[in-house]
C-alpha cells in the first residue's frame, strides 16, 4: 500500500480453500456437540482459489477504493 510489489509466495500456484469464521466455528461446534469420538471430519468451504487469485481481489478491491494507487498493487511473486 507504500508504493511496494504486493509480494506473493512462491510462484502464487499455491492452492487455498477459503472458509467464513463463522462457518468454521459452526462446523466445530457442530463435532462438538455430535460427533462420534475417533473419527476424522472434513470442514471446507468449496472456495478453493490460487494465492495470485485471492491478491488479485485483493487489489481489485483495494484498486476500486483507491485508485490513486492502482500501479502499487501489482501481485509479484517472490523468488
Amino acid at each position: 500500500m507504500a508504493g511496494e510489489p504486493l509480494p506473493i509466495y512462491g510462484d502464487g500456484s499455491n492452492v487455498r480453500d477459503w472458509l467464513h469464521v463463522d462457518d468454521h466455528a459452526r462446523a466445530l461446534r457442530l463435532m462438538l456437540e455430535r460427533a462420534e469420538p475417533g473419527r476424522t471430519y472434513c470442514v471446507g468451504g468449496d472456495a478453493e482459489r490460487t494465492n495470485l487469485q485471492v491478491a488479485a481481489a485483493v487489489c481489485a478491491l483495494w484498486i476500486s477504493s483507491n485508485p490513486a494507487q492502482t500501479a502499487a498493487l501489482t501481485p509479484t511473486p517472490s523468488p
